[in-house]
């Protein structure tokens, strides 16, 4: 059994991380189509120091894209967000996150993020913002629980409708019993 687990874990990891290399359009186009289209970070400026952008990416400052007091979202934000681990807890999104942030690509919070689940998806819009630039990485976040909120996939779908959605599942009788053997 618990071979079988890591092995679907591989498995899905092993799939978005074909599809952020670029090398997987049909993989890509099926995700988005039947999913719903859908580094660690210290400091801000210390990632930046560290990993340099590759090439400059052309966005707009960050108050186009928010409005007063950082409460709405005024503009496209799309590119800010490219993958979420959002499956439900206990389905192994923490070590999923863990083999991301070790692709020199990849730019994310090495914590769980709960902008969307508060209703507050400008702040995640902020916190995306701070994240290294350059057009070859690959931003996410990890959100236990955006799967089960209405107001967290209406936030996905509304304003980030092409990312792509890392969603772990896990057997029934073991998921219960890892909660109860906290």
């Amino acid at each position: 059994m618990l071979t079988f687990r890591i092995f679907l874990v591989c498995l899905a990891a092993a799939a978005v991380l074909f599809v952020l290399d670029g090398q997987a359009n049909i993989l890509s186009k099926w995700s988005r189509r039947n999913m719903g289209g859908v580094s660690s970070l210290r400091s801000s400026s210390s990632i930046q120091n560290e990993l340099p952008s590759t090439t400059k990416e052309e966005r707009p400052p960050l108050s186009s894209l928010i409005g007063d007091k950082k409460a709405n979202i005024t503009g496209n934000v799309e590119f800010l967000l490219d993958w979420a681990i959002v499956g439900h807890p206990k389905t192994a999104t923490t070590f999923t996150l863990n083999w991301f942030t070790s692709h020199p690509e990849i730019q994310t919070y090495p914590y769980e993020v709960h902008s969307l689940q508060q209703g507050k998806p400008a702040l995640l819009v902020s916190q995306l913002y701070n994240l290294p630039v350059g057009e070859k990485y690959k931003r996410g976040y990890k959100a236990p629980r955006d799967i089960e909120l209405f107001k967290s996939l209406q936030s996905l779908r509304k304003y980030w409708p092409n990312t792509l959605l890392v969603v772990g599942v896990r057997h029934p009788v073991t998921w219960f019993e890892s909660f109860y053997n906290l």
